[in-house]
């Protein structure tokens, strides 16, 4: 996995985090699609998928290696790239803050 920091003029309510992370969409009790999530936020996350998702869809993002969560797909950039909020509690949120704290102190390792 590669790991930058997204610093952009973007109005935006969290921080995102600019990431290559294997993701599995499902929808349902099934694998929709796969694919790789481009950057993550507490809030939501851009995804390339193989195949399109629907706008307005509600999908499970499992991240591999750090779990899954809900969130439901708000624009389509293109014909693979996704924009996702995630439909998560205060608790969920809290997970994927420890996500990005974690990768964030990983990629400042291999910066120094």
């Amino acid at each position: 996995m590669l790991f930058r920091s997204q610093n952009s003029g973007e109005r935006r309510k969290t921080h995102r985090l600019k990431v290559q992370i294997p993701v599995d969409v499902h929808y349902g009790s099934r694998r929709h699609t796969l694919g790789e999530v481009v950057n993550l936020s507490r809030d939501g996350a851009a995804v390339e998928v193989r195949l399109p998702l629907t706008v307005g869809q509600l999908y499970r993002f499992h991240l591999h290696g750090f779990g899954t969560w809900p969130g439901v797909i708000v624009r389509r950039f293109g014909a693979k790239r996704h924009g996702v909020r995630f439909d998560a509690d205060e608790s969920q949120k809290c997970k994927i803050d420890e996500i990005i704290r974690s990768i964030s102190e990983d990629m400042e390792m291999d910066a120094g």
